[in-house]
């Protein structure tokens, strides 16, 4: 009795749900500090935190480092910087609050694309490829600030919605399509590609006509809205505030990016997606088995994602091949893939066996994700020394080159830059006559140059100047 029990326990997505949501609780608290993508947490975590402690308008995102300019940014709809916010309104603002807002609707994506694969193939499948899902690039990104696997499993949910309208014909799962599709497109635009799996389904006539085409117009709703925002509001806000966050490829700049970042590309596949090779292989071998055994909703969806992820990889160019997060979008249909390739293996205990093996590659080049630099935790006195020797009006120059993290953490309007930018005499005059009155340095940043101005404040890795 007691072994079934464990076998059923273990057999049960919500265990390695909640196991492994309890694993990515350690060092939840954490500010945006670890190594990689800390650049892309402290935008999203700023634009949350303006929102809190000044303009509330979420439709008029707002950054730090635009100087004395109104910070106004043309970026994705901020969904996951206004949850924060509005958490943040009841709790008081935290620099991690993000990495759990995420981690629970992250969580909760997973679930729903177990569902869906039990409602269309089987429950080994499901549990198979949920578990390869939630171990993939998944397992770390879905604890940090950053609206990737959030914007997914807001598709997540609104495919998982849409599939059960059309089953069933419910009004309140049309409104959570709807209003899950829509939120998930916005918050990162290629969230859509999780959508693009309905367009096969409201073509079946195994679904009522009447719900197919209802479905059909509310899909297209969605679009309207994507498009409006990004095509015609975004533009809009860059045009007038002359701030933009992402810079998207012409179709030949986007080929020629792919000639010259193809390996990089590449391994956003072989490596990338599952943070390891052997999940990769096991997506390869999932891709041949359905094309020898025609199994045809594998090969579908599998048809359908890849063409709007093409046009995902030729619109980002060199970003998808450089930026490893990228891939997210995809990673579901992948995982589907090789969970699939596993499933299939008899006996059952040799496919579990693969599972873990793949799964502990994956876990291995990732847990170190969690850990910070000690050096790097001296930022988390920016803001108190600020706010002692700064007022909160002033603007400020820092040496974090294009990274947003050190203007962040100081909490101030102002500038970010280069080491060499900062020793540009001409540079610093230009933005103290437009109102430059501090400069906040990491000192420990390699090539800081000293200044001639008056020293406010010193200590190891920081210094403190007011200019004359």
């Amino acid at each position: 009795m007691k072994f079934r029990f464990s076998i059923n326990l273990l057999a049960d997505i919500r265990f390695w749900l909640i196991l492994f949501f309890l694993i990515r609780l350690i060092h939840i608290t954490q500010p945006p500090l670890e190594s990689s993508h800390n650049w892309r947490q402290s935008f999203t975590a700023m634009m949350a935190r303006n929102f809190v402690e000044g303009n509330g308008n979420i439709f008029t995102p707002s950054v730090n480092y635009n100087g004395e300019k109104e910070g106004i940014v043309g970026a994705e709809f901020p969904v996951l910087s206004y949850s924060i916010a509005l958490v943040s309104k009841l709790t008081g603002y935290q620099h991690w609050t993000g990495r759990l807002i995420n981690l629970i609707v992250s969580t909760l994506g997973v679930y729903c694309f177990y569902l869906l694969v039990f409602q269309y193939f089987n429950r080994r499948m499901a549990l198979f490829s949920a578990i390869l899902l939630m171990m993939s690039v998944w397992l770390m990104f879905s604890r940090k600030i950053m609206p990737d696997t959030f914007s997914v499993s807001l598709a997540l949910f609104s495919l998982y919605f849409g599939v059960n309208y059309l089953k069933r014909g419910k009004i309140h799962h049309l409104i959570l399509f709807f209003v899950f599709g829509t939120l998930g497109v916005l918050a990162k635009m290629p969230a859509a590609i999780i959508l693009s799996l309905l367009v096969p389904l409201v073509f079946s006539k195994i679904y009522q006509k009447k719900y197919r085409i209802i479905l059909f117009a509310g899909g297209t709703l969605i679009l309207v809205l994507l498009f409006f925002w990004y095509f015609y509001y975004v533009p809009f806000l860059v045009k007038t505030y002359g701030n933009q966050l992402f810079f998207t490829r012409t179709l030949s700049e986007g080929l020629r990016d792919i000639r010259l970042f193809g390996s990089d590309l590449f391994n956003k596949f072989s490596f990338a997606a599952f943070q390891g090779y052997l999940g990769f292989v096991a997506f390869l071998a999932g891709l041949i088995l359905a094309v020898i055994r025609k199994q045809k909703k594998i090969l579908f969806v599998f048809l359908v994602s890849y063409v709007f992820l093409l046009v995902y990889v030729v619109k980002t160019g060199y970003v998808f091949a450089t930026h490893s997060y990228y891939i997210i979008p995809f990673v579901p249909v992948m995982a589907l893939i090789a969970g699939y390739a596993l499933s299939e293996i008899k006996p059952v205990w040799i496919g579990a066996l693969l599972l873990i093996i793949v799964s502990a590659e994956s876990f291995a080049n990732q847990q170190h994700d969690v850990n910070i630099n000690e050096n790097e935790k001296i930022k988390l006195r920016y803001e108190i020394i600020a706010d002692k020797y700064i007022p909160k009006e002033s603007l400020v120059l820092t040496n974090g080159d294009m990274n947003p993290q050190q203007i962040y953490f100081i909490n101030r309007k102002g500038w970010t830059v280069t080491n060499e930018e900062l020793s540009n005499k001409e540079l610093v005059n230009s933005l103290k006559n437009r109102g430059l009155e501090f400069v906040f340095l990491n000192t420990c940043s390699k090539g800081t140059p000293d200044m001639l101005n008056e020293v406010v404040y010193k200590e190891k890795c920081i210094k403190l100047y007011r200019l004359d």
